[in-house]
């Protein structure tokens, strides 16, 4: 019973140290959203520091901290050129996308990032945000999804059709998942 003990005495410790992080957190993506840099040096160091708060992110993330609360204040800082900060991003978009259903405003909100992102000057960008967009596995958002295969398909850039011949894939995969449990 010591060592039990010694395990909850450790676990309420971590609890207030977890909230504080995601505070600290949210506070941080809030400073960074929206913001963009008056000129190129400032520009250059707002994305750093943005991709070291990402970085802490995925980090939290990986140690399995539940960070679905945060879903907002990341998507308020989808407004970057950076492709690593993206890649976090849509990481993240993809974890907790699925968790967020109860909030058809927060599912919007991910469409129209990266409804945006499809049209980038980057076809890294543009192509990672297929990617992001047709590994949403949710059956009201297939019109979208497919509008979004479409243009990717027309897309110039090899990388951006790639994804887009990919994301056929899936959503052909939802598509048949969504007649064939409503023909049962």
């Amino acid at each position: 019973t010591t060592t039990t003990n010694n395990n909850n005495t450790n676990n309420n410790a971590q609890q207030p140290r977890k909230r504080d992080e995601l505070r600290e957190l949210s506070q941080t993506l809030k400073k960074y959203a929206g913001q963009s840099g008056s000129d190129a040096s400032s520009k250059m160091r707002l994305e750093e520091e943005r991709r070291l708060v990402f970085q802490r992110l995925i980090q939290a993330l990986t140690l399995n901290i539940d960070l679905s609360s945060l879903f907002a204040d990341v998507l308020m800082n989808a407004a970057t050129s950076d492709v690593a900060t993206k890649k976090m991003l849509y990481h993240y978009i993809g974890v907790y996308s699925d968790k967020g259903k109860e909030s058809e405003e927060l599912t919007m909100m991910t469409i129209n990032t990266l409804q945006k992102d499809t049209k980038h000057e980057d076809p890294t960008i543009r192509g990672l945000a297929i990617r992001s967009m047709t590994s949403l596995r949710s059956k009201p958002l297939i019109e979208y999804l497919i509008e979004c295969v479409k243009e990717g398909l027309r897309d110039e850039h090899p990388y951006a059709r790639k994804a887009a011949c990919l994301g056929c894939l899936k959503v052909y995969r939802l598509c048949c998942s969504s007649s064939s449990s409503s023909s049962s």
